[in-house]
Protein backbone atom coordinates (compact mmCIF):
# COMPACT_ATOMS: atom_id res chain seq x y z
CA UNK A 1 0.00 0.00 0.00
CA UNK A 2 1.54 3.18 -1.03
CA UNK A 3 1.29 6.35 1.63
CA UNK A 4 -1.07 8.89 1.09
CA UNK A 5 -0.34 12.00 -0.65
CA UNK A 6 0.77 14.98 1.49
CA UNK A 7 -1.80 18.04 2.10
CA UNK A 8 1.04 20.07 0.54
CA UNK A 9 3.84 20.56 -1.15
CA UNK A 10 6.92 19.38 0.74
CA UNK A 11 10.98 19.25 0.26
CA UNK A 12 13.65 17.04 1.41
CA UNK A 13 15.83 18.11 4.17
CA UNK A 14 19.09 16.05 5.32
CA UNK A 15 20.44 16.53 8.59
CA UNK A 16 23.01 15.18 10.49
CA UNK A 17 22.14 13.86 13.76
CA UNK A 18 24.00 12.11 16.79
CA UNK A 19 23.55 8.45 17.65
CA UNK A 20 22.01 8.69 20.70
CA UNK A 21 19.41 11.00 19.33
CA UNK A 22 18.74 8.23 16.55
CA UNK A 23 18.25 5.84 19.59
CA UNK A 24 15.56 7.69 20.70
CA UNK A 25 13.48 8.36 17.46
CA UNK A 26 14.17 4.34 16.85
CA UNK A 27 12.36 4.08 19.95
CA UNK A 28 9.44 6.22 19.61
CA UNK A 29 9.44 4.33 16.24
CA UNK A 30 9.01 1.15 17.69
CA UNK A 31 6.31 2.28 20.25
CA UNK A 32 3.93 4.31 17.67
CA UNK A 33 4.43 1.00 15.71
CA UNK A 34 3.50 -1.25 18.65
CA UNK A 35 0.35 1.17 19.32
CA UNK A 36 -0.56 1.61 16.00
CA UNK A 37 -1.01 -1.89 14.44
CA UNK A 38 -1.40 -1.72 10.91
CA UNK A 39 -0.09 1.61 10.37
CA UNK A 40 3.86 2.12 9.34
CA UNK A 41 5.57 4.71 11.01
CA UNK A 42 8.80 5.50 9.77
CA UNK A 43 12.05 7.97 11.08
CA UNK A 44 10.54 10.90 8.82
CA UNK A 45 7.65 10.36 10.68
CA UNK A 46 8.44 10.63 13.92
CA UNK A 47 10.92 13.15 12.77
CA UNK A 48 8.43 15.35 11.12
CA UNK A 49 5.94 15.43 13.78
CA UNK A 50 8.24 16.23 16.63
CA UNK A 51 9.86 19.07 14.49
CA UNK A 52 6.30 20.50 13.91
CA UNK A 53 5.54 20.18 17.77
CA UNK A 54 8.42 21.50 18.70
CA UNK A 55 7.41 24.73 16.60
CA UNK A 56 4.01 24.97 17.18
CA UNK A 57 5.05 25.05 20.65
CA UNK A 58 7.56 27.60 20.23
CA UNK A 59 4.83 29.71 18.52
CA UNK A 60 2.18 29.18 21.22
CA UNK A 61 4.65 30.44 24.07
CA UNK A 62 5.87 33.42 21.93
CA UNK A 63 2.11 34.16 21.35
CA UNK A 64 1.58 33.54 25.45
CA UNK A 65 4.36 36.11 26.02
CA UNK A 66 3.28 39.14 24.00
CA UNK A 67 -0.24 38.34 25.66
CA UNK A 68 1.05 38.52 29.10
CA UNK A 69 3.84 41.99 27.61
CA UNK A 70 0.43 43.71 26.43
CA UNK A 71 -1.51 42.58 29.57
CA UNK A 72 1.34 44.09 31.38
CA UNK A 73 1.40 47.43 29.64
CA UNK A 74 -0.33 49.40 31.68
CA UNK A 75 2.23 48.50 34.77
CA UNK A 76 5.08 49.29 32.83
CA UNK A 77 4.02 52.78 31.18
CA UNK A 78 2.94 54.03 35.26
CA UNK A 79 6.71 52.56 35.90
CA UNK A 80 8.25 54.13 33.19
CA UNK A 81 6.18 57.44 34.22
CA UNK A 82 7.30 57.23 37.98
CA UNK A 83 10.75 56.90 36.56
CA UNK A 84 10.80 59.76 34.49
CA UNK A 85 9.32 62.09 37.25
CA UNK A 86 12.49 60.65 39.54
CA UNK A 87 14.86 61.83 37.24
CA UNK A 88 13.26 65.11 35.98
CA UNK A 89 13.39 65.76 40.48
CA UNK A 90 17.07 64.68 39.98
CA UNK A 91 16.85 61.85 42.41
CA UNK A 92 18.37 59.43 39.33
CA UNK A 93 22.14 59.14 38.67
CA UNK A 94 24.00 58.70 35.20
CA UNK A 95 25.16 54.80 35.26
CA UNK A 96 28.22 53.39 33.46
CA UNK A 97 27.56 50.17 32.01
CA UNK A 98 31.31 49.27 31.87
CA UNK A 99 31.63 50.19 35.85
CA UNK A 100 28.59 47.60 37.03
Amino acid sequence: MSRPRALESVVTASVRLPVSLMKKIDRRVKRLTQLTPGVTITRADVIRNLLAKAINDDDTVEEKWQASFKASLPELELLAAEALEEHKKGKTKVLDPDAL
